[in-house]
């Protein structure tokens, strides 16, 4: 699972994310020499952010009438206060959902007291800082906590969302239908998602039935969504708390989730998940194909 937080303004639709991982690729669980750093960033919420298309569980939300600029700049401070601490990455934790909770609980004053005693055994982990340096850090990170405790709500909604879910028996390597593409930049995956679509449009030109590219997918080991999930969600909308939702796709706002398959190879804690999402007429023949490549990290 990958934890992550979206911030999304409710009068313009714009959305951010704040999120961790490791400060670079990391190849396998025991890979980990040297340690990289658990990161993490702050940025606008688009396709071209790795996860964007896959499905998702919503596990907390939370509302206020601050402007979205105010909760942006709360998580960007904070995630430059996190960083400064240069904690390690560790497989299982800490990691992505670490950081998620941490600026959680910032954010709302939730408790938080596993993570607490997280970040406590790892700082007396890290003794080559400088003690009283780290503990000025610490103590600017938590006071981010009383500044926004007990908010009240309207104008933004932001959400925690643990995601990944479509490497549930994963393979080792990839599908032959994406053989050669490659992610360079984890964090970015826009030039692999561009690459797979090419392949699968040139492989499945539009007015091609659907059923060939879902048989041909099926094949190579392709997965469907999880039966649950039975419609998709306008992007924008608040997504219910703990159930499994995928996001309709900017171009059929009534898509069906069954026109979805995906494949996962790789991790922990790191790995990659192929999707595609396509429409079709009446007939069954595709009228829209698009392919996403995303590099997650727990």
């Amino acid at each position: 699972m990958h934890g992550f937080i979206v911030v999304r303004n409710n009068l313009t639709g714009k959305q951010w994310v704040s999120q961790g991982g490791p400060s670079y690729d990391v190849p396998c669980a025991y890979c980990l020499l040297p340690l990289p750093s658990d990161q993490s960033w702050t940025e606008p919420y688009t396709s071209s952010n790795t996860g964007y298309s896959q499905f998702y569980v919503s596990v907390s939300s939370f509302t206020t009438d601050l402007s979205s600029d105010a909760i942006v700049g709360q998580l960007s401070q904070f995630s430059n206060e996190f960083n400064s601490e240069e904690l390690p990455y560790l497989y299982p934790t800490p990691n992505s959902n670490f950081y998620a909770g941490e600026a959680w609980q910032n954010l709302t004053g939730c408790s938080g007291i596993a993570i607490k005693r997280e970040r406590t055994r790892m700082a007396g982990a890290t003794m080559k800082r400088d003690e009283n340096k780290s503990s000025n850090r610490r103590r600017n990170v938590r006071s981010l906590l009383f500044s926004l405790v007990g908010i009240a709500a309207l104008a933004l909604v932001i959400v925690l969302v643990q995601q990944g879910l479509a490497r549930t028996g994963a393979h080792f390597f990839p599908p032959p239908m994406a053989d050669g593409i490659k992610c360079d930049n984890w964090r970015n995956c826009s030039q692999a998602n561009a690459a797979f679509t090419e392949v699968l449009r040139r492989r499945f030109p539009l007015g091609t039935p659907e059923n060939v590219l879902r048989s041909t997918l099926l094949a190579q080991g392709f997965r469907t969504l999880p039966v649950s999930i039975t419609a998709c969600l306008p992007r924008g909308q608040e997504a219910p708390i703990g159930k499994l939702v995928i996001e309709c796709p900017a171009w059929d706002f009534n898509w069906n989730p069954r026109d979805y398959l995906a494949y996962g190879w790789g991790g922990p804690p790191c790995g990659t998940d192929l999707s595609v999402k396509w429409s079709a007429d009446k007939s069954g023949k595709i009228t829209h194909l698009e392919g996403y490549y995303d590099y997650t990290c727990l």
